[in-house]
């Protein structure tokens, strides 16, 4: 895959799986796409769901609202996010409520 993809700045993933196979290929997906985006020095841009955020309690939701997921589909979020962020890919995720 990384030889189809040379000389490109950005990676948008916003690929979607169906809930069912997020415990089995989210991981191995993720990875994928790191590893492209390092070895084409390509920056990642990331779209996410906000289901790894905690539980609303009414109050306005920003960027730094507390990430305490209550859901096996938060979990997995959450682990894939920090997977991104952990990386040696510059990268960013934005979060969209169901999209």
């Amino acid at each position: 895959m990384g030889q189809r993809y040379y000389d490109v700045e950005y990676i948008y993933h916003s690929v979607n799986l169906p809930y069912q196979e997020w415990a089995t290929k989210q991981e191995p997906m993720i990875n994928n796409i790191l590893q492209v985006s390092e070895n084409v020095g390509a920056k990642l841009a990331v779209v996410d769901n906000i289901y790894s955020y905690a539980e609303s309690t009414g109050e306005k939701a920003t960027e730094q609202y507390a990430k305490n997921p209550q859901t096996k589909k938060g979990k997995i979020r959450l682990q894939i996010e920090k997977m991104v962020m952990d990386s040696k890919v510059q990268a960013f995720i934005a979060h969209f409520p169901d999209f």
